[in-house]
Parts: structure tokens; C-alpha cells; sequence
């Protein structure tokens, strides 16, 4: 072993890419120069086998490329 290598400490890659934000989703997608429209189609559609990160669901819903009104709430308070 060299120098290079004896404190080379290697981690198993996700077995699945994640998108850390909406422009990432977007361009994964391959909607990112699409119309508003479509990009909120392929993100409710990703949705529906995907868990995003709160941080990720946060800036969609700021981004607008999510309905906030249909998400679940994350406590239990109604709102009144």
C-alpha cells in the first residue's frame, strides 16, 4: 500500500440517485426548459414512486412545481 491509498476509506454508493433540488429534479427529469405546466406534471408524476427530501419538498412547494394545498401535513393540527 502507498500513502494514497492506506487511509482511502470508500463508502457503498446509494443505489439510487436523489435530487438535493428542483433544478436537479427538473434536469433529471428532462423538463427543465419545459413549461411551467409540464415540469409540474413530471414532478407529480415522480412524486408518485418518489420521496423527496424535506428540504426538496420545501423548495418545490416555494418553486411552485407542487400543489401545497394537496400534500399531507406534516403534523396533526387541523387548521381552523
Amino acid at each position: 500500500m502507498n500513502r494514497f491509498t492506506e487511509d482511502l476509506f470508500l463508502i457503498p454508493a446509494a443505489e439510487e440517485w436523489v435530487p438535493r433540488t428542483p433544478s436537479q429534479l427538473l434536469h433529471e427529469l428532462g423538463v427543465r426548459l419545459d413549461s411551467k405546466q409540464d415540469q409540474c406534471r413530471a414532478v407529480a408524476s415522480w412524486l408518485e414512486t418518489h420521496e423527496p427530501s424535506p428540504f426538496l419538498r420545501r423548495c418545490l412547494k416555494m418553486d411552485r412545481l407542487i400543489d401545497v394545498s394537496s400534500q399531507p401535513r406534516s403534523s396533526g393540527h387541523s387548521a381552523a
